[in-house]
């Protein structure tokens, strides 16, 4: 144990260098072993970029371009260990290029939303009244119903406000309590995950453009005429 304990306290030493070569064929990602003997080194390194510059004339060399002398290209590797002492560092290169070869997954999420009881300028305010139904809203694609959320600038003052949510005509929550509740003097959102079904599914058109596309509409079971400024958000993954 104390002798791992005293390895474990030896620092990683870096090493990092710069080849010039002609040679072809290096790629960033490759092995390369450096064997030099000032500085002293004989290691194994990776080589994480290559710079290729074009050179010449060079007498007797090829390849040739028409009209010009013979010319080639000249590489500067740059290597180091720097991310060689993690198990993963050379696995992880690989495992991203595959995973980017994959289709992609489908997992976006998108919010149907309403402003509710705005305030404009001139107008007086109305505040949230009971048994307002607000436009309908359809669904973009298919998927499931992930949270609601509820926030007000300007809380209701004296009674709670509750709403329902109606997805194809019927309520997304239980019956009990049924809706999701603001309550009064609240400061900041309310969420909910809480919902008649588990998953809450959402029928929207398919990639094609095709299929049943369900409607949210949201119904207010309990208003207040002071609430100003509110807004409702439906996140739904799909």
């Amino acid at each position: 144990m104390q002798e791992n304990a005293q390895q474990a306290l030896i620092p990683f030493e870096v090493h990092q260098v710069a080849i010039t070569t002609f040679q072809i064929g290096f790629e960033p990602g490759q092995f390369l072993t450096v064997t030099t003997t000032l500085p002293l080194l004989n290691e194994v390194l990776m080589i994480e970029q290559v710079d290729s510059n074009l050179q010449g004339p060079f007498k007797d060399q090829s390849p040739f371009i028409a009209g010009s002398g013979p010319i080639r290209f000249q590489h500067t590797l740059k290597a180091s260990n720097t991310d060689m002492h993690s198990r993963q560092a050379g696995y992880q290169v690989f495992d991203n290029m595959q995973r980017a070869l994959l289709p992609p997954i489908d997992r976006n999420s998108y919010s149907p939303s309403w402003t509710v009881a705005e305030s404009i300028p001139g107008f007086t305010n109305p505040g949230v009244a009971t048994t307002d139904v607000f436009a309908p809203i359809a669904a973009l694609r298919p998927g499931i119903v992930g949270w609601v959320t509820v926030s007000f600038a300007t809380p209701p003052a004296t009674t709670d406000l509750i709403f329902d949510i109606l997805l194809g005509g019927t309520s997304i929550f239980p019956a009990v309590p049924g809706g999701i509740t603001y309550p009064v003097g609240t400061v900041g959102p309310v969420l909910t995950y809480t919902f008649a079904n588990n998953p809450e599914p959402v029928a929207g058109p398919t990639k094609a453009g095709t299929g049943t596309v369900d409607e949210f509409t949201i119904v207010v079971l309990q208003g207040d005429a002071a609430a100003a400024d509110g807004l409702i958000a439906i996140t739904v993954y799909g």
